[in-house]
Order: C-alpha cells, then sequence, then structure tokens
C-alpha cells in the first residue's frame, strides 16, 4: 500500500471542527410527575373531580383524578 493512497485513521489524524465534545445539562424537577398526594377525602361539594377520561365523578376511590385542574393522587 502506497502512502499516498493511505487515509489517516482514528488515533492517528488530526482533530476536526465536528470533533468538538459537547456536554449537555438535565436538571430533574421534585414533582415531575404533576400528582399531588391527596388526603383520601372527598373535595367540598362545589369542587368537581374528574377521572383521567375527563368523566365527573361523585364518588372517589384508589386512584388518580382531577380536582381543581391539578392531578391528585388517593390512596
Amino acid at each position: 500500500m502506497s502512502a499516498a493512497g493511505a487515509k489517516a485513521s482514528g488515533a492517528n489524524r488530526a482533530p476536526s471542527a465536528g470533533d468538538a465534545l459537547k456536554i449537555y445539562s438535565i436538571q430533574v424537577d421534585s414533582n415531575a410527575t404533576g400528582i399531588d398526594m391527596g388526603d383520601g377525602q372527598a373535595s367540598s361539594v362545589d369542587t368537581p373531580v374528574y377521572n383521567l377520561n375527563g368523566q365527573r365523578v361523585k364518588t372517589l376511590g384508589k386512584g388518580i383524578y382531577i380536582r381543581n385542574g391539578k392531578k391528585v393522587l388517593v390512596k
């Protein structure tokens, strides 16, 4: 193999502009799910409660509900 036809390998080639090191930062919120922990009691009569399908719920069981535009977890 002649030197004129040889290509530079990764270890022997000079760095190019595309070889820049990129560093990314990720910050995680402590409440990433947006779910508040409910106290297990029904909300006041005036405040409507919805399930995740958007259906109004009168009695709450275990699960995730929407109350005042926020997700609430009932254990």
